[in-house]
């Protein structure tokens, strides 16, 4: 592995939606994970945002996952040199 691309900044768009939050959840891992910074923007005023019903199952079940994902993210960066994949 000879260049190891880690963002320095991640731009994350959210809507408000369940789906947005997990997605919040996974950027903010990743930032975290990586040093970097995360920037959320929104272009919406709320008004039209609809409460859906949550399946918290199928949320838990992907929290799960996105944990794996971190790990695994952490484990790699961690045998490249440290947080920020630099030797």
């Amino acid at each position: 592995m000879d260049d190891l691309v880690v963002f320095q900044t991640i731009l994350l768009g959210t809507d408000g939606s369940a789906t947005a939050r997990i997605a919040e959840h996974a950027a903010t891992m990743l930032a975290s994970a990586t040093g970097g910074q995360l920037i959320v923007v929104s272009a919406f005023d709320g008004s039209s945002v609809k409460v859906e019903e949550v399946d918290v199952e199928k949320l838990h079940a992907k929290i799960g996952q996105l944990t794996l994902e971190n790990d695994f993210l952490e484990k790699a960066l961690g045998r490249v040199g440290g947080p920020n994949g630099r030797r």
